[in-house]
């Protein structure tokens, strides 16, 4: 299983092409699911977009997103960024980080940082 730093670089270097998605590993996370896709948002297409799912942090609270949030930012600003399916109180969490919540209707539970 690739970490999440080595699936984003194989990623790049293909091109752009499968495969998409994998689980990986990454330190602080029991968990973690990644596909890099496109994603319409409304009215606007969002490309290239990182969603992260399935995740599920090996001590809650201790800063494992934050971290990692941190250094996708420093090393790959150009990705937007799209957390599935999250709980209230880690979605105030999204929210400080400057994530948008999005419609709940359509897309469930999710929030969206969109890069630049």
């Amino acid at each position: 299983m690739p970490t999440l730093w080595v699936f984003i670089e194989q990623y790049l270097a293909r091109g752009s092409k499968w495969p998409n998605n994998s689980w990986v590993t990454c330190h602080g996370f029991a968990h973690l699911y990644v596909r890099i896709t496109s994603r319409v948002i409304g009215d606007e297409k969002l490309a290239p977009v990182l969603d992260l799912a399935n995740m599920e942090a090996r001590e809650p609270g201790k800063g494992a997103f934050g971290n990692m949030f941190r250094r996708l930012r420093a090393e790959h600003p150009h990705l937007h960024i799209y957390v599935e399916q999250t709980h209230e109180r880690f979605g105030a969490h999204l929210f400080r980080l400057g994530f948008l919540k999005l419609d709940p209707y359509v897309y469930g539970d999710s929030y969206i940082y969109k890069a630049g």
